[in-house]
């Protein structure tokens, strides 16, 4: 009988020991920095930015263990360099209407127009001519050469990205928090030193972002209405009255370039003034049309010039 037990209690011993050396070693593989990381990088690879953030927030909480904090900041900063380097700033320089050359000849305008050009059918009146042809001209070209916009899903997408990068400092700016209040004086100075440079690095992603949303989204979009509304007021013959066809598009694509409010209030200064001197070009152009989006864009220019929060501080802040 006590063979049995002595047997037992032996078995019992075994089993508790093996269980826990499994458990140790286990704990030990979970907790490894280098498995951690390289499973964050598969994560990050895969498009799963959000899940590989949280992955090494949690980790990090588990361990403490600085080098998958600094492997956080790392990816931060790398989908950061993606976002900055697609930024294409394709609209900074301001679109400037075509001209037509002043030294073509009058034979030059017929054999391009015709016989029954408007230049034919008026030949008494040399102005009226010139002008209905360079009108007609400037039309064919502007219609035929659409300032570029992005399409609003690739706005949409690289928004989102930035969104994402902005609640990740967030919650690595709390966990510096935790990390500086439990951190003895001896590492104190690295810790700050680096909740120091994540600030410095936020302030650099909420600008880049405001120069994106400013000279990538916004402004070709404005500059697109300013070329749909010369084609409006060009597009009649003798450019009596405007077209309504094109004056309905530019109202459109004004509302693609600031038809969300958050938006045109954090870009940038010029691009706000922009946004003001389109506004009343498109208002002064509609006259007696009624348009539903004229009166967002009036209250709209009305809190641009309200004293507030702007730009990518705005951003930063809400």
């Amino acid at each position: 009988m006590k063979k049995k037990r002595l047997s037992f209690m032996i078995i019992v011993s075994f089993c508790v020991s093996f269980y826990t050396l499994i458990g140790f070693y286990t704990q030990a593989v979970a907790v490894s920095p280098e498995h951690i990381v390289e499973k964050a990088i598969f994560l990050e690879k895969q498009g799963e930015h959000k899940t590989a953030r949280t992955f090494l927030m949690n980790e990090y909480f588990k361990s403490g263990n600085m080098v998958i904090l600094r492997k956080w900041i790392e990816l931060d900063k790398e989908l950061f360099d993606v976002l900055r380097n697609s930024n294409n700033y394709f609209s900074i320089q301001p679109w400037i209407p075509y001209k037509h050359s002043a030294n073509e000849s009058k034979t030059e305008k017929a054999v391009r127009w015709g016989k029954y050009s408007v230049f034919w059918i008026f030949p008494t009146t040399t102005i009226v001519g010139q002008t209905e042809y360079d009108r007609r001209k400037e039309v064919e070209y502007e219609s035929s050469h659409p300032i570029e916009t992005l399409a609003d899903l690739q706005i949409e997408k690289t928004l989102d990205t930035y969104k994402l990068l902005k609640q990740s400092y967030l919650e690595m700016m709390r966990v510096l928090d935790q990390l500086i209040a439990k951190t003895g004086l001896a590492d104190l100075k690295e810790t700050i030193e680096i909740k120091r440079a994540q600030k410095e690095y936020f302030k650099e992603v909420a600008q880049r972002r405001s120069q994106f949303i400013s000279y990538d989204a916004i402004s070709p979009s404005l500059n697109r209405t300013k070329q749909l509304i010369l084609l409006s007021e060009h597009d009649k013959i003798l450019s009596i009255g405007h077209s309504m066809d094109y004056l309905r598009q530019a109202v459109e694509f004004m509302g693609k370039g600031a038809g969300d409010q958050q938006l045109i209030l954090q870009a940038e200064r010029d691009v706000r003034m922009e946004f003001v001197e389109v506004y009343k070009l498109l208002k002064e152009t509609a006259g007696a049309a009624e348009f539903e989006e004229l009166k967002f864009f009036a209250k709209l220019q009305d809190k641009i010039g309200e004293k507030r929060s702007v730009g990518y501080q705005r951003w930063m802040e809400n």
